[in-house]
Formats: C-alpha cells, structure tokens, sequence
C-alpha cells in the first residue's frame, strides 16, 4: 500500500513476480511472471551460477521469463473515464487478477518487482475546505477530466472523522512524526508486551496499552497545523490533494479561478503541513478503533467498509435515512475520493444487530452499482465474488493456502461439505 492512499502516479500490479504454488500432484511449483526485459542484476553472475533460487530471482528482476499482463498499465486512463458506470477499482476486478496481484494469500510470494513511475522533482500539497459535497464533485471531474497532469493523491476526510482522528489517532500520528513510520512494528510489539503483562493483572481493563497511549495523548499539545484548525471550523468536507511537477502550476491556476466562482477555499501547504495533512488523513483509520475500545461498555459492535462507487456517481456523500441513522452511535468517513473509493466506518448503538443492520447498508450499494470490498480483501466476512474464487482456484488448485477465504470451501481439492462420503463405519 502506497501510504494507504490511492496514488494515482503509481500503479500496484507487479511488474516481476516470483512465487510458489501447490499442485495436484503434491508437489511445489515455481512460477516466474515478468512483463518487460528490463536488466537489474542482483549480484554477480558467479554468485548465482549454481545457485537455482538466486538463479530464478534473478530471472524475477531481469524479466527473462514468461510475460505477464501488465493490467495496470491502464490505471490512469481509466480513473479519467468519469461518465463510466462501473467503479475504477476494486478487490473483484477480474482485469488486475494476476500473478500475486489480488492472491490472498494463495500463494507462496517470495519476490516482488514494482512498476512505478519516475521520481518527480517538486511537491505541492493543496488543501481544500467546502460544505458543499458537489463543489469537491466538480473539482474531480474537472481535475481527472481536463487536466494534462494527473493528481499524485487525493484524500477525503469529513469534518467528523477529522475530530475523532484528532483525538483518538494523535498518539498514532505523533509516534510516526517524531519516530517514523519504521518505528510503527517496534511500537505494535511494546504495546503487545504491555497487553501481556496486563492481562495477568486481575484488575487491568483489556487493551490496557490503548488505553494507557489514550490517556498519555491528552498531555501532548495540538499536533495540527493552525491553518487546518481554521478550516475545520469553517468547512465540513476536507480533500487533501497532490501534486507533482507540472501539475503543481496547473492546480494552482485551477484552485484560484474555481473558488472564485464557487463556496469553499483552498491553501497551499508548507512542506511541514502538507506533510502533517497527509499523515492526518493517514492514521483516520485507526481512530474507530481507538473509540470502540474506550467506549466498549455503552456503544454495540463496530463496522467498517470500503465501497468502490462508480465513476460517474455524484451523490457519493452518504446522507442516511432518518430509522438507519438513529441506529449509529458515529459515522465516520474517509476515502480516496478521485478513484471513488470511500470508507465508512459505524459503530452501532447498544442493543442494535449489527449484522443486519451491514446486510442492509450492503444491499444500498448494490442497487448503486459498488462493489465492495474495494481494497481490503474479502477476509472471511464476504463473499466471494466469481472472478475471485476462479482466480483463488487456478492459484491453488488443492486449496491448501489459506482455505475458506471468501467464505469458500475449506476442504481439499475444492469440495463442498456435502460431497464428502462418511468414512466407513461413521453414524
């Protein structure tokens, strides 16, 4: 994931693949996907003359086998194709099925090579504030529509979602600006030591370490920039865009003729704060679950979703009907809003099925023409899609690599529970 953002300047298919697969047979396949003949040598040759394994990375980074598709390439003209009526992107997307691209975990992956694009030589992170949903329509449209330049990224954040990230991500976000986002694995397991020692303490709350990081955030000071502070309390929708190059001046000229004419602003960022924008939106998905551990005694179940909306949607702000509404506890969103693709965070009020309650929301969707989910994989709460799970089968035709996902079969070979016989002697 590129920052968890949806970086139009990069695209997320793997050019080189070096992976593994179990056969019928029983038996360990290698596969070497590569899609150009492009030379990068991993070391000298007579390191790697004997040597079958460096031999096949090799071959990963040279490009010397079989070519692959590369189903990315078309990434960015097809996110300029707004009036369509299917979503840009999307986890069940049979065209970027391929290699370990959308594998789930199917697949042994022991090499990767990116495609990507050049480094670009100048930044510019804009800010944009409005109340009006349609006014951060119209700049996608325009933007991804007329402009020469595509945006590096866009992220959406509600005012709402914006308020409990400042709250309940400020540890978060101050741990990756002072330390680094490598410091972030290093703080998973301290936190995990903490919750260990905790959990032998009889009058400890679980997560404890949440809990702990929680109360010590209250003495750190704002972390915001004051020129974001200002927009929060003028603007309800938030749209953090990139820049590169030349399309640094092609926004800048844009931004000061539309609000010109339309509601809302926009500022230019600082280095300092385009970079604290970015990280912002960055940790918003760690706030609801923040929330839901600290207010777990008084608030039902938790729900998150990724939703791909078509291209061409307009009303892609969700405005609930007054009986679902009064069932939430909080709504919070977020999202990649130039690829359309947007996450809806609830939590429930006491007492309410939570399940239901996502059937429905889902059933919403389809009738809009989403899919979901977008970009975090089906896991074992959704189901798979046909395109995925013929895509799961031709990867690993014995089921033997995390089986059941998709809530798919779990059995070997792909059988069902009813085709299996009892064994003699059984019932």
């Amino acid at each position: 994931r590129d920052r968890g953002k949806a970086a139009l300047h990069r695209t997320t298919q793997p050019k080189r693949r070096l992976l593994a697969r179990r056969t019928v047979a029983i038996s360990a396949e290698s596969i070497i996907h590569a899609s150009d003949d492009r030379r990068a040598a991993l070391g000298p040759a007579d390191q790697l003359a004997d040597d079958p394994a460096r031999d096949r990375a090799d071959n990963v980074a040279s490009g010397d086998r079989e070519e692959g598709a590369d189903r990315a390439a078309d990434l960015c003209a097809g996110v300029r194709e707004i009036d369509a009526e299917t979503p840009s992107r999307f986890n069940a997307d049979g065209r970027r099925l391929y290699g370990a691209s959308g594998c789930a975990g199917k697949i042994a992956v022991f090499a990767v090579r990116m495609d990507t694009f050049p480094i670009p030589q100048q930044h510019q992170v804009f800010y944009v504030g409005t109340n009006d949903s349609q006014v951060l329509t119209q700049i996608r449209r325009d933007i991804l529509g007329t402009f020469e330049n595509l945006p590096v990224s866009g992220e959406y954040l509600h005012r709402d979602c914006y308020d409990a990230t400042k709250k309940y991500g400020k540890d978060t976000f101050v741990v990756i600006d002072k330390m680094g986002a490598s410091f972030i694995p290093k703080l998973f397991a301290f936190k995990r030591f903490v919750d260990r020692i905790a959990a032998k303490i009889p009058f400890f709350p679980e997560k404890f370490s949440d809990r702990l990081m929680q109360f010590l955030s209250r003495f750190w000071p704002n972390h915001l920039p004051k020129r974001m502070e200002a927009f929060r309390d003028r603007f309800e929708h938030h749209w953090v865009i990139e820049m590169a190059d030349a399309g640094v001046e092609e926004a800048r000229a844009y931004f000061k003729r539309f609000f010109a004419e339309h509601e809302g602003d926009h500022f230019e960022c600082t280095e300092s704060e385009g970079k604290k924008a970015i990280l912002h939106r960055f940790v918003a998905g760690s706030a609801i679950g923040r929330y839901h551990i600290m207010h777990r005694k008084r608030v039902g179940a938790m729900m998150t979703m990724d939703i791909a909306f078509p291209r061409n949607e307009r009303e892609w702000f969700e405005r609930l009907p007054p009986e679902v509404d009064e069932l939430l506890e909080v709504k919070w969103y977020y999202g990649h809003l130039f690829c359309h693709v947007l996450h809806h965070n609830y939590i429930v009020k006491k007492g309410v099925d939570a399940k239901a309650l996502k059937a429905e929301l889902l059933k919403s969707f389809d009738a809009r023409g989403a899919e979901y989910p977008a970009e975090h994989n089906v896991g074992h709460e959704y189901v798979a899609k046909k395109p995925l799970v013929d895509f799961y089968r031709s990867l690993d035709p014995t089921n033997t690599f995390n089986p059941g996902i998709g809530k798919t079969s779990k059995l070997k070979h792909w059988k069902e529970a009813e085709d299996v016989s009892d064994p003699p002697g059984c019932c």
